[in-house]
């Protein structure tokens, strides 16, 4: 399970009972059990953990007050909480509110003298994963009890990641849709006006309807990679960034532009997808070539834990940088405005970072961080 720290499992306990403290850390003492099926059930499909492998018992924090045991959870470290909820800084449930909003990432396992009902089920709704009364406590109850209370967070966790991820899809799938409609309407007006006007005139239009045509192609074509490069990179390999430059700057159409390539150690490689790598840089060239002069100047180099992109063109403002990876942005009333969103889905989808920033020569300047070196 992920929340292990160095194979070992790590408790904190809050109790103010000197007594129970002691037949709480007493009926943990060398017990593996629970290490071992929290190891069990966080190894990968298909893996069995080795039992042969020593595993330490469960290490037992205690502290008396709920203040105290707010701060040592706050150090972190802290796999899951045994919580008894009458303190002397805090009383009945309004303790364990305070721990759950102080960590919604911990499991909590309320220790308590309570029986009645209605505390156990309101409990549940504040937070708590399991609710045990102390009298009816022993060692192997306790043992389950905490290891359902980890799995069940960590499925939690789970769950929440994917609706997180089916969120982004969706919300993609919004923007993606908005992008078609309001994008390839204008051209296609564009087209259909100079066809009605060459019907009406006889006059040979179509190298009007030719250019809109293309604009669409380019739109179609962007829209699919902007839809495409949301995914994570799943297996990356050793990618020369060098070489991948000279191969996206081949494949643009650059006139009288220069590239310049910085001081990449030979033979030092980054992981990356190298056709996505090369669909980022084809991207920043364009922009480039686009913003600037027809001899604009793109230098591509070397980071401590990246690369950069910069040119000798007007730049951006610092106003617009933080609106430029937005989809459908441009400052070009012949631009789509998805290119820098594209470079930022390629990144993002590889666990990079990318800024914005002023070029040495007062150009635009991308930033990647955060680049595994190979």
């Amino acid at each position: 399970m992920s929340m292990l720290h160095d194979d070992s499992l790590r408790l904190l306990l809050i109790e103010d009972n000197p007594g129970d403290a002691r037949y709480i850390r007493e009926m943990l003492r060398d017990v593996t059990e629970l290490t071992e099926r929290v190891l069990d059930r966080g190894e990968p499909e298909g893996a069995e953990f080795d039992h042969s492998d020593p595993v330490a018992p469960p290490e037992l924090i205690h502290e008396d007050r709920l203040s105290s045991g707010l701060e040592r959870l706050e150090e972190g470290g802290i796999d899951a909480v045994l919580l008894d909820l009458n303190l002397p800084d805090s009383e009945r449930l309004d303790t364990l509110t305070a721990l759950r909003r102080a960590t919604d990432s911990v499991p909590i396992i309320v220790l308590t003298g309570m029986r009645d009902r209605e505390t156990g089920m309101e409990a549940f709704h504040r937070g708590a994963d399991e609710y045990l009364v102390k009298d009816q406590l022993n060692r192997d109850l306790l043992i389950r009890s905490i290891y359902h209370a980890m799995v069940h967070k960590r499925d939690e966790r789970e769950l929440k990641r994917q609706r997180d991820q089916l969120r982004a899809k969706t919300e993609r799938l919004d923007e993606f849709a908005a992008l078609v409609a309001h994008d390839l309407r204008n051209p296609l007006a564009v087209a259909a006006g100079e066809l009605e006007l060459s019907r009406r005139t006889g006059d040979d239009r179509l190298d009007n309807v030719t250019e809109a045509l293309e604009r669409m192609d380019d739109l179609i074509e962007k829209l699919l990679r902007l839809a495409r490069n949301g995914t994570h990179v799943e297996n990356p390999q050793p990618v020369d960034v060098e070489t991948e430059a000279q191969n996206a700057w081949a494949y643009v159409e650059t006139g009288d532009a220069t590239l310049e390539l910085g001081d990449f150690s030979r033979g030092q490689e980054i992981a990356a997808d190298p056709t996505r790598l090369k669909q980022l840089l084809e991207n920043l060239f364009r922009n480039a070539l686009e913003q600037g002069s027809s001899d604009v100047t793109v230098r591509v180099g070397p980071l401590l834990d990246g690369f950069y992109v910069e040119d000798t063109g007007p730049g951006i403002p610092a106003d617009d940088r933080s609106r430029v990876f937005e989809a459908g942005y441009t400052t070009n009333p012949s631009g789509t405005g998805l290119g820098l969103s594209i470079v930022q889905d390629i990144a993002h989808a590889h666990g990079w970072e990318v800024t914005v920033t002023d070029g040495d020569d007062g150009g635009a300047r991308f930033e990647f961080t955060g680049v595994e070196r190979r």
